[in-house]
């Protein structure tokens, strides 16, 4: 994976919630200058890397904070939300309805692994560029 547009919802949750956020957190990055995109995901994620014989930098203890992970997760609900609102059709609407439950802070202290996994795989693209 090269980009944050190749990322794919789906393979970060193991629950609706957590895919719809995704989802959320993709679009929002997506629209981002990717200078502030590197900025928002530096602040929640703090790689420890090692770099192997190849050059290939791989994450080890890696560190995410829980409290800018819910509050980046609000964001996005909040942008993605506001977005679909202005498609203004079923769909965005049922989307908006279902945005509307979620709490950063349960999604964060509940996530899976591969939830979590999002911000250091964003993280590890918005680099590469």
């Amino acid at each position: 994976m090269k980009n944050i547009a190749e990322m794919q919802a789906e393979e970060y949750g193991t629950t609706a919630a957590e895919i719809v956020v995704a989802g959320a957190m993709k679009l929002y990055l997506q629209n981002m200058e990717p200078r502030e995109a590197v900025r928002k995901v530096a602040a929640v994620y703090e790689p420890k890397v090692i770099r192997l014989d190849s050059g290939e930098a791989v994450p080890v203890q890696s560190i995410i904070d829980g409290a800018k992970y819910a509050a980046f997760i609000d964001e996005a609900v909040t942008f993605a939300a506001q977005e679909m609102r202005e498609r203004g059709d079923d769909v965005a609407g049922r989307v908006v309805e279902g945005l509307k439950t979620v709490d950063g802070k349960h999604m964060a202290e509940t996530a899976s692994v591969e939830l979590m996994s999002f911000i250091e795989d964003a993280y590890l693209c918005l680099k590469r560029r």
